[in-house]
Parts: C-alpha cells; structure tokens; sequence
C-alpha cells in the first residue's frame, strides 16, 4: 500500500494544474508579451519601414566590417543588442524581455537590435495591450492558485493512494508515472467539483 508523502502530493498538485491547461495558457501568454516586446521595439526604431532600412544598412556595414583585418577590429557589436528594452509605459516604468519572459533568464535571452528606452504615451493602443496582457496574467495566476490549493487541501485529507482514489478515482490520471494504482471504488461526490476545475477525466474532456 502506497503512502502518500510531500513528493507526491506535490507530483499530483503539479499534474493537476499541467491537466487544466494553465501551463499551456501561460505559454501562449508568453508569446503575447514577447509580440508586444516586439511591436514595442519596432516603434522605438522609428516603425516597419525604418527597422527595414536599419536592417539593411546593418547587413551592409557587417559586409564591409567582414573585410576589416581580424588584428585591428574591436570584436564589439555594430549596433546597440539587448535582450530587453525598458519601456515607461504611460509613467509606468516596465523592463520587457524579447523572449517573453517575465525576467532575466539567461537560456532564453533573445538578442535585438534595439535602443536602451522607449516611451508609450496613454493614448498609444500598446498601452492597452499592456494592461490586457496584465490583466490575463492575474486571472490565469489565480486560476492556479485555485487549483493548487484545491487538490492539495484535498490529497492532504488521505495517507495513502489507495485511499485517495476510492474517494476519487479520476485522480488516478495525475498520479506519478511510476506509481501503481489501486482498484477505484466508492467515488465521492465532492470530487466532481475538482473534476470539473481540472477537466477531468481526460476522454470526457477531449469529447466535449
């Protein structure tokens, strides 16, 4: 008889919010900010047409810069690259990574050509899609804490797994890979409610 221990209460708290969706969400919230980062960028250059003609002129002084003798180039960069732009968006002073991220993480960095500041007036739609994207991050982060709270209040009320999946027996789809899983019997009817914030069981989510 498995017990259920700190690991594994986790592993299955972690499985749930990966089942709901959430973690998928977030991506996909992710890639919103990197575009917004983008679209920031390409305005502080001067627009699509002036970051063409910069593009353009880089491509061509790195052509002659390639014919400069190796003992006399500084190895320095042509044009200013960061990985991100701070941006005062309507007085509201924001750093925003071109990779999407919410901070500095050194694998994801993604380098561009791009000044050290910009600024967005109030009236500028970016500022609009600033305080959407904002606004979905909080509802999303919420929706988490939901269901992270949720399951563990749940999981913490059983010490085993037989126990736990004869109360709820969809929760055997979040259980660790390398766990076995007991028979399920007599299903509780509070674990519907947890179902439903879940999408479990999956074939019934996938069918709907």
């Amino acid at each position: 008889m498995t017990r259920i221990n700190a690991d594994i209460r986790d592993s299955i708290v972690a499985n749930a919010i990966e089942k709901s969706g959430i973690t998928a969400e977030f991506e996909r919230l992710k890639k919103r900010r990197a575009d917004w980062a983008e679209a920031v960028r390409v305005e502080s250059l001067g627009g699509q047409e002036a970051r063409a003609k910069i593009n353009k002129a880089y491509a061509l002084a790195e052509k002659h810069y390639a014919k400069i003798p190796d003992n006399i180039k500084s190895h320095g960069s042509l044009l200013r690259t960061d990985y991100d732009i701070y941006v005062n968006v309507a007085g509201a002073s924001i750093c925003a990574q071109f990779s999407g991220e919410l901070t500095d993480v050194s694998k994801n960095r993604v380098m561009k050509v791009a000044p050290h500041r910009h600024t967005l007036k109030a009236d500028n739609p970016l500022v609009d899609e600033f305080h959407a994207i904002e606004k979905l991050a909080g509802e999303l982060k919420e929706k988490r804490e939901t269901i992270r709270a949720n399951v563990d209040a749940t999981v913490r009320k059983f010490t085993t797994i037989k126990k736990l999946l004869e109360a709820w027996p969809e929760a055997k789809e979040l259980l660790p890979s390398d766990i076995g899983t007991a028979k399920a019997q007599l299903p509780a009817v509070q674990a519907a409610d947890l179902n439903n914030m879940i999408g479990l069981p999956t074939d019934k989510k996938d069918a709907a």
